[in-house]
């Protein structure tokens, strides 16, 4: 088994590299630790940030990438692993920029304080969910085999679209009138974290996610 301290070090390392702007190193780094299962968390958040430096909007990115936003979601739930706290710091500096325990800029996301932990209850408010609940209600979730979508409508063209976290589109299902109830199987669908929108007239309207647990 690799020597702890050695990992450790090789961690600052990364951190060191990006925080002078040598992404390649950083990443070379962050690539030879992926055989440590443990990390998946920490290296993926860290090559997020990395993405994020390197973006014209920096951390505010996840304001428009809904996909880069659940997935930063998803490692800010995980506790279990390491790196749920640099993501908590992220979706905090865009969506709760008044919280005073948390200071960063763009690109300097490593100086996040522990104390962005004690208030994670706070990322699951969100302006999609309040929106969400006015067209369309979707449940169980987290769901396993079933799921049944009750909407109700401004217009009678609506669908929802439901993809992977890579983008790719899952399932699509069109709404039959302007209220009513749709029961979905998922049992073709693997567990994870999925994306669903909700398009109107062939905009969107509201997006969320969706979690399948295993069957």
């Amino acid at each position: 088994m690799e020597n702890r301290q050695d990992i450790s070090a090789r961690k600052m390392l990364a951190d060191a590299y990006m925080e002078a702007g040598r992404y390649a190193d950083s990443e070379l780094v962050l690539t030879d630790l992926q055989q440590q299962s443990e990390l998946t968390n920490f290296i993926r958040i860290r090559q997020i940030d990395m993405e994020l430096r390197q973006s014209a909007d920096g951390i505010y990115t996840l304001e428009t990438d809904t996909l880069l936003r659940l997935e930063v979601e998803t490692i800010a739930a995980d506790r279990e692993k390491e790196g749920h706290t640099a993501a908590e710091a992220m979706l905090y500096e865009v969506f709760d920029t008044y919280v005073e325990e948390v200071k960063l800029l763009p690109g300097n996301i490593s100086g996040a304080k522990t104390s962005a932990q004690e208030n994670a209850e706070t990322l699951a408010t969100i302006s999609s969910e309040k929106e969400m609940e006015n067209f369309v209600s979707v449940y169980p979730n987290p769901a396993s085999d079933i799921l049944t979508l009750s909407y109700q409508l401004p217009s009678e063209n609506a669908r929802i679209i439901f993809y992977t976290l890579t983008g790719q589109k899952a399932i699509e299902v069109e709404l039959q009138g302007r209220n009513g109830t749709h029961q979905l199987s998922l049992t073709q669908l693997p567990a994870g974290i999925y994306v669903y929108s909700l398009e109107i007239e062939g905009e969107k309207a509201v997006k969320d996610k969706l979690v399948i647990m295993p069957k």
